[in-house]
């Protein structure tokens, strides 16, 4: 007789539950993706409370402030002959506000008032605009160069990279880094970065400082885009600050913007913004605002009513 043959066992009900256990997808979430280098670690969105905290974009175009004591109805008739399309504008003590119909009409108006050398100040195109992050955490010792590196590595359209300078001395050795991106989808990319050269960090938007025009000295503007009268700091001389020649504690100090015995960026003047002179004027202003009609659109066939002839 032939032996026979064991037969091999089948396939167990145990043997079955591990394959099973082998194949099931893990209810665990993926953990945060990295770089090749893994430098960099990003969450897998960004999250929305982080988000609201930078306001959104809005693709308005920029008004036109001219400067007192220009007239600005000299040039309503010669500004409508060059094509150029503006709503009626509002008057106010230091400036006649003015806000175009397109872009292409604030290019042009700007141009004009450049040619005909006008003080007037305005802000730059919103679709041009950059995002600005802190990062808090990365301490005192890196580099920055090696920050915009893993950035870049992590396809994050990193423009620029600063240190930023605080008064008080941080206790922690970290120092806070600013971050410039695109004010877009790739650019916001940034908010998903939770870790840095192996170390936590935190996101936020840069504090909203009030600004003021290091050449006339005014507030609400940068310098960037004001042709305004320059003005010293100090002195309130026809210079730029830096040029200035006053001596320290031997000539006497005057505000570009009030005439008082202070510099111009003193933050209790009565032009500054964080004075209450300032904050009660602006809330009179968001009054009389309210009762304004919508501005209609001056051309030739209105501008008589509007303004006196000038030809």
């Amino acid at each position: 007789m032939t032996r026979k043959q064991k037969q091999k066992p089948g396939i167990t009900i145990k043997k079955l539950s591990n394959e099973l256990k082998q194949c099931r997808v893990s209810d665990e979430p993926e953990p945060p993706s990295t770089n090749p280098t893994g430098n960099i670690v990003l969450d897998s969105e960004i999250k929305p409370e982080l988000l609201a905290k930078w306001p959104k974009l809005k693709l308005k175009i920029p008004p036109i402030f001219l400067h007192k004591p220009v007239d600005f109805e000299q040039h309503v008739r010669k500004i409508l002959n060059m094509r150029i399309s503006f709503f009626q504008p509002l008057l106010g003590k230091n400036y006649t506000k003015i806000t175009c119909e397109s872009f292409n009409d604030h290019k042009h108006m700007i141009k004009y008032f450049e040619k005909k050398n006008l003080p007037f100040h305005t802000f730059g195109n919103p679709s041009k605009r950059k995002m600005k992050v802190v990062i808090r955490g990365i301490p005192k010792e890196t580099e920055l160069a090696d920050i915009k590196d893993v950035l870049k590595s992590a396809s994050i359209p990193v423009i620029r990279v600063h240190k930023m300078h605080t008064k008080e001395e941080r206790k922690d050795n970290t120092m806070l880094v600013l971050a410039v991106v695109p004010y877009d989808d790739e650019g916001k990319k940034i908010l998903r970065v939770t870790q840095l050269l192996g170390h936590n960090v935190k996101l936020e938007p840069p504090a909203i400082k009030p600004r003021q025009c290091y050449r006339c000295q005014k507030w609400g503007h940068s310098q960037r885009y004001c042709h305004g009268a320059l003005k010293c700091v100090k002195c309130a001389g026809d210079h730029l600050s830096k040029k200035c020649e006053r001596i320290s504690d031997q000539d006497p100090l005057k505000c570009a913007n009030c005439g008082a015995d202070h510099t111009a960026n003193y933050k209790q003047c009565s032009h500054a913004p964080n004075s209450n002179e300032y904050k009660l004027l602006q809330e009179m202003k968001k009054v009389s605002t309210e009762c304004f009609k919508p501005a209609q659109l001056v051309t030739l066939d209105n501008c008589t009513a509007l303004y006196r002839n000038d030809d």
